[in-house]
This record gives structure tokens, sequence and C-alpha cells, in this order.
């Protein structure tokens, strides 16, 4: 995966590069959110998302979605976004009684817009200091979630 997106990041989303075109600009970037396991009592999900600058996201318009096994009408996530460092602080709250089975498959998509000239920005889990996964007794996740099991992966697009 990183292989994939080291290759997107060198060639411009894959088109452009070494056709002697210029690499096209991405104007938007989905980060999707997973884990390296799967998770069978995830009921709370804080942690904070950093990313290069040229990456926004607008805390009133810009979407932020539980997805796969986190959608439905008692999961919800929200984002802040914070300019001057570059991160957004990303809750994930599951009202179920067991909480939920995550499976590996993205719980979370994060949609951010990319400014032109500011070339294919990258997405990072903060430190283990900022970073809490609950279960709905507020005990650990079985098993237990840390930062390091997070998975980060970006789809970019030019518009």
């Amino acid at each position: 995966l990183i292989a994939i997106l080291a290759l997107s990041a060198l060639f411009g989303c894959g088109r452009g590069g070494d056709d002697g075109a210029p690499p096209v600009q991405p104007t938007r970037a989905d980060v999707f959110i997973a884990f390296d396991q799967p998770v069978t009592s995830l009921a709370g999900l804080d942690f904070i998302l950093n990313s290069a600058p040229g990456a926004t996201f607008d805390n009133n318009t810009q979407q932020i979605a539980a997805i796969n096994a986190a959608q439905g009408s008692l999961s919800l996530a929200l984002g802040n976004f914070d300019a001057a460092t570059n991160s957004t602080r990303i809750l994930l709250i599951n009202g179920a009684a067991a909480g939920i089975s995550t499976g590996t498959s993205p719980i979370i998509r994060i949609t951010y817009a990319i400014a032109a000239g500011s070339g294919t920005p990258t997405f990072s889990i903060a430190s283990q200091a900022t970073f809490s996964a609950i279960a709905p007794d507020s005990g650990p996740t079985t098993p237990p979630v840390t930062a390091a099991n997070v998975v980060v992966s970006v789809t970019y697009t030019a518009e």
C-alpha cells in the first residue's frame, strides 16, 4: 500500500510524469481509516490525523462519514480541522450496546480539498498520546487498538 501511494505521489495521481506531460495536481483527497486487525467491540475512536500543508478540511461543509461496518444510525463521525497545525481531530462514536465489529475494511472516510500548487499531500496518525479507542464499557477494545494498528489509505482525485 505504501508503495502504491508513493508511486501515486511520484506520478501525480497516475497521470503525466514519464510520458512528458506535466503531473496532474490533485484537487481532492479521500482519506480512509481502517484497522490492520478486526476489532469486535469498538464504541469510540478519538485521534489526530496529520496532513501536509495544502490539504484542508472545512469543518462546516466538507464530508466525513462513518462507512462500512461503522455506517448506520448509531454511528457518528466528526472532524475538526486546525489549519495552524495541519491536523484534524477525528471522533467516531457508536451507540450500539456491544459497539461494532470493524473487520479490516475502512470505517471512516474524510474528504479534503487540496490547494492548487501544493503537490500531493500525505496523511498520518499522530502519536499514541493523542489516540484513544474504547469499548462500550469505556475499557479497551477487543483486541486492544493503538495508533500503530490504524491503516490510513488515500485516493487522490483531479477534477
